[in-house]
């Protein structure tokens, strides 16, 4: 099927059975500053409201860090060499949905990562 087909497939469940209306896509390898960029923008527009809800579909790649223990999102313009400063904190990114933005009861961030096969 291809990250493509998949991505369509998610689309059609979000908007068909579940009943959400799709409002943008990001592409298939946003940076950290595009991904941080349209929710702040999608959630401070004068289209939100209170009582919205907002479901986040991430399919990529994120980890844990050691020293911090923060949970990051690996986007395309992190430096593998430098994760800790180049990644998306996703805590940081979560709160541009904060009480100033006036959206989101709800926040549902789905990563779908794949994980390595045990070759044992």
């Amino acid at each position: 099927m291809g990250l493509v087909g998949a991505r369509e497939r998610i689309i059609e469940l979000f908007t068909g059975k579940l009943g959400y209306r799709h409002e943008t896509a990001l592409g298939m390898d946003p940076g950290k500053g595009q991904l941080t960029e349209q929710l702040r923008s999608f959630c401070m527009s004068a289209d939100r409201r209170e009582d919205d809800l907002l479901a986040i579909y991430i399919s990529g790649h994120g980890e844990v860090l050691d020293d911090s223990n923060d949970h990051v999102l690996l986007t395309a313009d992190t430096s593998p060499n430098d994760i800790a400063w180049t990644a998306l904190r996703t805590a940081r990114w979560l709160r541009t949905t904060g009480p100033d933005s006036g959206v989101c009861q709800v926040v549902t961030v789905t990563q779908d990562r794949a994980r390595p096969q045990s070759s044992a």
